[in-house]
Parts: structure tokens; C-alpha cells; sequence
């Protein structure tokens, strides 16, 4: 039982790594701690899934433990959400002119910001999940 919701959660969280690790690769933090805070999260996330590798041969698992899972899914879906969101923009970026991307880059200054907040908010929400699996 535990077994199954676990690998599907370890198949989102391993497609997610993927995704933080070539946005890093891409070096696109261009505002400044957003690399730092991809990074976190990639390690952070890199950590848990760890630990939910571990805990999915189990046969049953205490409710702190289903309650991290369930937060770790949670938190794994709302960033991948945004890191979708962020390699759009960047995709998009690569299509344009010299011209237009810098008229494009500073028309999205504001969106750029937007993520890079949501980004420090999932970075928090990492600490969180992990400072809650330690009670």
C-alpha cells in the first residue's frame, strides 16, 4: 500500500530534480539568491526523495511519516508548477531578437520577480517539511 503511492510520489519527485537541475544547468538566476534558492531546493528535494526511496519498502508507515509524504507531495506539485512556469519564460526568451529581448526582459522584470518570490516561498516550505520531519 505504502509502497505504491510511494514510487509514484519518488517518479514526481525524480522528474522534478530534472527539471531544477537543468534549470540550473541553463544558469538562468538571474535575479540575485534565485540560483542560490533553486539550488536549496534541488538539494533539499534531492534529500527527501532519500528518504522516501527508504521509507517505500515499508510495509506501513506512521501517520508522521503519511503526513510527510502528503506534504512532500504537495510541495513537490507546487514546484514543479513553477519551475514550469520559469523555463516557459526563459524558452520563450530564446526565440526573440537582440533587440526585443532586452525590451522583453525588462517588460518581465515584474513576472521575473514573481518567481523568483514563489521560488523563496518553496525553498521555506522545504525547510518546513524537513524541520517538521525531525519532531
Amino acid at each position: 500500500m505504502v509502497g505504491a503511492t510511494a514510487s509514484a510520489l519518488i517518479g514526481a519527485m525524480n522528474l522534478l530534480l530534472s527539471k531544477l537541475s537543468t534549470l540550473l544547468e541553463r544558469e538562468f538566476g538571474k535575479l540575485a539568491g534565485v540560483k542560490r534558492d533553486i539550488a536549496f531546493l534541488r538539494d533539499e528535494l534531492s534529500s527527501m526523495n532519500t528518504a522516501l526511496e527508504a521509507v517505500s519498502s515499508a510495509e506501513e508507515v506512521s501517520p508522521k511519516t503519511k503526513n510527510w509524504m502528503g506534504q512532500l507531495r504537495e510541495l513537490s506539485y507546487d514546484a514543479e508548477d513553477c519551475i514550469e512556469i520559469f523555463m516557459q519564460n526563459l524558452d520563450n526568451e530564446d526565440s526573440y531578437g537582440t533587440m526585443w529581448k532586452a525590451f522583453h526582459g525588462f517588460i518581465t522584470l515584474w513576472e521575473r520577480h514573481s518567481i523568483a518570490d514563489e521560488i523563496a516561498v518553496l525553498k521555506q516550505r522545504a525547510e518546513e517539511v524537513h524541520s517538521r520531519s525531525k519532531r
